[in-house]
């Protein structure tokens, strides 16, 4: 290893290449504006925003401008100066068009609005987290100011999850100008996306009047999953006649078991029980058994085990015998067992 000479290292000091080859960059020195500007925004950390506005004075034109009036609006929001506010955001977007703070200002902005009591228009908005924003405000506001604005959202360009938080809105709101939006959408044929969502609606808010629209809305569309998802409310709703209607006659078979599957997980032995049509009609009666089991039914399925002569029927009611947990189903076994 060579030995620099203290000519060498005298020479190299005096140009002073030496004392400042490894040393890093100064950071530039803060200035009284960005101490203001980090004390005001350590006040709104502490919720102290009177503070805040009065440091923030003065800072609307520093190279933090934007970042000022952002701050600023959001501290006389806080303090419910909503008007304030507003006409900050406005100074803001005029100003500073490209601000990194434009998409929160449009937030704040319309918080403001609806602090102020102003009525804001979902559909008028820029993007999909202010339109939910603004969706969100009609909740509980009353259906007859609610209803057409949302009615908008819902014919509009707007995307899948607006659509569907604003037909979540028009079901909280009820009524029957909120139902017949909902059976509109239940229908399918303008917006098939959002039916099965209306019709989960239905069953569940929509009481005996939703259900009647459901059977209309049933009879009239032509879409085996929709129609299972009405079934599905029907169960959901304790309709036992119209899924025993479906069940006896439905021209679909899979609809026709959908509809007694649904009968066993409401409980309704007896109806399922006059279905079961041996191996004339062997789906009807499998799906029969299968509802019978969804209910713990063992008392029926030990009296059709007996009847039943034929053997992959009865196969089929004794597997699902071994499944439950019964002292009637374990007899009968162990009775079976013992021949």
């Amino acid at each position: 290893m060579k030995t620099v000479s203290l000519l060498a290292l005298t020479a190299i000091a005096a140009t002073g290449c030496f004392a400042q080859a490894s040393a890093a960059p100064k950071a530039p020195a803060k200035t009284a504006t960005d101490s203001s500007y980090e004390a005001a925004l350590s006040d709104i950390n502490a919720a102290k925003f009177d503070a805040a506005l009065a440091k923030l004075q003065g800072l609307q034109d520093s190279k933090d401008g934007d970042g000022a009036l952002y701050w600023e609006a959001y501290a006389q929001s806080k303090l419910r100066q909503n008007t304030e506010a507003l006409a900050t955001l406005n100074r803001l977007q005029s100003e500073y068009p490209e601000s990194k703070f434009r998409a929160d200002a449009e937030a704040l902005a319309l918080q403001s609005k609806l602090d102020a009591g102003q009525k804001v228009q979902p559909g008028m908005q820029p993007n999909d987290d202010l339109k939910l924003l603004a969706i969100n405000s009609l909740m509980g506001t009353d259906a007859t100011q609610a209803l057409p604005m949302l009615e908008k959202v819902l014919n509009g360009n707007a995307s899948e999850p607006v659509k569907s938080r604003a037909l979540f809105v028009v079901a909280q709101n009820g009524g029957s100008a909120g139902q017949d939006i909902l059976v509109h959408i239940a229908s399918g044929s303008e917006h098939p996306e959002l039916s099965q969502q209306a019709v989960r609606y239905l069953g569940m808010s929509g009481g005996a009047s939703g259900r009647d629209a459901l059977a209309k809305v049933y009879a009239a569309t032509s879409s085996n999953d929709l129609k299972a998802s009405i079934l599905r409310s029907y169960m959901l709703g304790g309709d036992k006649t119209r899924l025993l209607a479906v069940a006896k006659s439905d021209a679909s078979p899979e609809l026709r078991q959908s509809a007694i599957r649904d009968l066993g997980l409401i409980g309704d032995d007896t109806d399922l029980v006059s279905l079961y049509a041996g191996p004339s009609d062997r789906a009807t009666s499998e799906a029969v058994i299968r509802g019978l089991f969804l209910h713990n039914g063992a008392e029926q399925l030990v009296a059709l085990a007996r009847k039943e002569q034929d053997p992959e029927l009865k196969r089929s009611i004794v597997r699902e015998l071994s499944l439950t947990h019964s002292k009637v189903a374990e007899a009968y076994l162990m009775e079976l067992l013992n021949q």
